[in-house]
Parts: structure tokens; C-alpha cells; sequence
């Protein structure tokens, strides 16, 4: 159940990306950017924690969180960069 549950809430977060992606590009990189990092870093956060049955500690996820969140989101907002998508 807790991988139909996670499963489910991946589907809602890329599905309100679609959805929310024009409003974004509009606004700006330095608007999205701020929004997209805040946003997976909870991702990161809550998936592992939830996952695992809340066997480690928030405070040991959040370092990984963050990098992972730095790494996908800075190559995708920055359209400077050599690693953007799209």
C-alpha cells in the first residue's frame, strides 16, 4: 500500500508540473527556480522517510535532499546550462 501511495503522489507532482509549466517559464527562472528547489527538496525529504517506514531521521536526509535537488533542478530551470532539459 505505501508504494501505491508514494506511486500516487508522484503522478500529482508530474502532472501538476504539466500543468503549472507555461506559468512558470512565464514568470522567470529566478521565480521557478526558488519554487522547483523547495519543492523536491520536500520530495526528497518525504520520499526515503515514508518509504522506509520513517526509520531514519529527517535530519540525515536533508543533505542528500538538497544535493539531489540542486542537481536536477539548477541544469533544468537555468537555460544557460549545458544539462537543460528541453
Amino acid at each position: 500500500m505505501r508504494f501505491a501511495i508514494w506511486f500516487a503522489a508522484v503522478s500529482g507532482l508530474v502532472t501538476l508540473e504539466v500543468a503549472l509549466a507555461a506559468r512558470f517559464r512565464a514568470a522567470g527562472w529566478l521565480v521557478a527556480l526558488p519554487i522547483w528547489l523547495v519543492g523536491m527538496t520536500a520530495f526528497w525529504l518525504w520520499t526515503p522517510w515514508y518509504l522506509l517506514r520513517r526509520r531514519v531521521e529527517v535530519s540525515a536526509l536533508l543533505p542528500g535532499a538538497l544535493l539531489a535537488s540542486v542537481v536536477i533542478g539548477v541544469p533544468r530551470w537555468c537555460h544557460r546550462s549545458p544539462w537543460a532539459a528541453g
